[in-house]
């Protein structure tokens, strides 16, 4: 589970990567991300956002049309 990202703001990249490759290496069967994805809600930032999301090594989710 991650939340508060805050992408374009306060974002701690090293700490993201760091949780989304500890997912990846113990095939989480779920990964939540419970909200404040971007920090101002531009496109902009959600462009930024779907770039991160793609670091998700899950295949074949419920819904994943960032990946589209």
């Amino acid at each position: 589970m991650i939340s508060d990202t805050h992408i374009g703001g306060r974002f701690d990249e090293l700490k993201y990567n760091k949780g989304i490759d500890l997912a990846n290496f113990f095939e989480a069967d779920y990964l939540i991300h419970c909200g404040d994805l971007t920090n101002d809600g531009t496109l902009a930032q959600y462009e930024i956002a779907k770039l991160y999301l793609e670091k998700i090594e899950k295949k074949n989710l419920p819904y994943d049309s960032w990946k589209s």
